[in-house]
């Protein structure tokens, strides 16, 4: 327990009611700043990933060589309710962080704390916009968490469970909490819990069995790459913004408070450990920082002041670069809207082809080509391994085009397959300058009409 010279948390004695109207303007900030969100998400195109992520949405599955289906069932979602655009794709993925940011609150004393702390972390703020495993991870990591400070272990392995249909690196969430907490292994509702978490991860568990563990393998070299420590760490700590020093000390010390905090401590410290011993994607998502969030919004005193000046801090400095994306403010040498530009001009000139079939170098040229072009398009076989194409049925057809990113004059993959082509039409990213002088390419693809004769052999190598 907290002695009288360390941080003392600032939690209602159990039972003690709350004022009703206590979170009221943090729930209707938090509205407004999701809606800020989604309209900058509204602002930008698919970025490559997120198109390979809409195309593999078209071939179900309870599981992908990229990893569990919980964004393609989010992805068939918003496309159900909004169609087939950017905000409709986005909008399940930015309303998750919303509900994150809520759940932390849950615990805390100062609510409207809780939630400023984790919605204006860069990295729940920016990541979260787009279409991909962070943010149905967070949530459903939020979750547990929460679940656990009521003892609700039931819920606690629900949500560990929809955590792994996320990413397999939600799984870890269970086994911290047990460390944190051991006597819950004396409790009924924790075995129900595991029980519920194997039926949630089943299908996914069959299809990798089914697959060669194609998922879990993919996943597992993305958590284990050359390790990357300290500059990961460094990034991390950055994508925090101003409350890093706070969720970094608070990391520190947070073990010697009450049984909440251990629970908000060893969801973090142990996983932050890891990453910056080993590198790799292990311990740098917003997860990580749940924990610390939470516990600071519990602590009174100095820690909430400090809390109060990074988070309307970050704020501010958030809701300019969301700006940015939506209207840019400023020339930028590196802009990070550049990522997002081109894949419409790509897809629509792939379209004008009026060809029915197209090829591409890899997977976010696949993306683009389909979402935005309607063509039916995939890696051409045996450019990427593992990718999920190559589980789809492959039958080479004579006519079709080959999409790539710009490479001069280099041999094409097609030739080996009996293909042959002319020069290339050139396609263009362009982004508009906000000084007046033009436009600025920043990528080129290059379309190739690929045409082959009938003795060519029809399957792929």
């Amino acid at each position: 327990m907290p002695t009288r010279t360390e941080p003392q948390p600032s939690v209602a004695p159990a039972g003690a009611a709350r004022p009703r109207a206590e979170g009221a303007g943090g729930l209707a900030l938090l509205l407004a700043w999701t809606a800020i969100r989604l309209l900058a998400a509204d602002g930008v195109e698919l970025r490559g990933d997120e198109a390979w992520a809409w195309l593999l949405r078209q071939h179900p599955a309870p599981g992908y060589v990229d990893g569990p289906p919980a964004v393609q069932a989010l992805l068939a979602v918003g496309e159900a309710i909004g169609g087939r655009s950017e905000l409709a794709l986005r909008a399940p993925f930015v309303l998750l962080g919303a509900l994150s940011a809520a759940l932390a609150a849950i615990p805390t004393r100062d609510r409207e704390l809780g939630l400023l702390t984790l919605a204006t972390l860069p990295t729940l703020c920016f990541g979260g916009l787009w279409v991909g495993p962070d943010a149905p991870l967070l949530a459903a990591w939020t979750l547990g968490l929460v679940a656990a400070t009521r003892g609700a272990w039931l819920l606690v392995g629900v949500a560990v469970g929809l955590a792994g249909q996320a990413s397999t690196v939600g799984l870890a969430l269970l086994p911290l909490l047990v460390a944190a907490r051991p006597q819950a292994l004396r409790e009924r509702g924790l075995w129900l819990g595991i029980g519920a978490l194997v039926v949630i991860l089943s299908p996914y568990a069959i299809w990798n069995v089914q697959h060669e563990l194609l998922g879990w393998r993919t996943e597992l070299g993305r958590l284990l790459a050359p390790p990357e420590g300290r500059w990961r760490l460094g990034v991390s700590l950055l994508l925090l913004g101003p409350a890093a020093p706070l969720l970094v000390l608070w990391v520190l010390i947070g073990w010697r408070g009450d049984p909440v905090d251990r629970l908000c401590w060893w969801s973090s410290a142990p996983v932050l450990l890891l990453g910056a011993l080993w590198g790799g994607e292990a311990g740098f998502g917003a997860v990580a920082w749940v924990g610390p969030s939470i516990g600071l919004a519990r602590w009174g005193g100095r820690w909430a002041r400090a809390g109060w000046a990074a988070g309307g801090v970050a704020a501010v400095l958030c809701l300019i670069g969301l700006l940015h994306l939506r209207w840019p403010l400023a020339a930028l040498p590196q802009d990070p809207r550049d990522a997002f530009a081109g894949g419409r001009a790509l897809g629509e000139s792939v379209r004008a082809w009026d060809i029915p079939v197209a090829y591409t170098d890899g997977v976010s040229e696949a993306g683009l080509v389909a979402f935005y072009g309607g063509v039916d398009a995939a890696p051409l076989p045996g450019m990427e391994a593992p990718a999920q194409a190559q589980l789809w049925p492959t039958q080479l057809v004579d006519h079709a085009l080959y999409v790539r990113p710009w490479g001069g004059s280099a041999p094409l993959p097609g030739d080996a397959l009996g293909y042959t082509h002319g020069p290339p039409g050139v396609v263009s990213a362009w982004v508009n300058q906000t000084d007046g002088e033009g436009a600025r390419q920043v990528r080129r693809w290059q379309v190739y009409e690929l045409t082959r004769s009938a003795a060519a052999p029809d399957e792929a190598p």
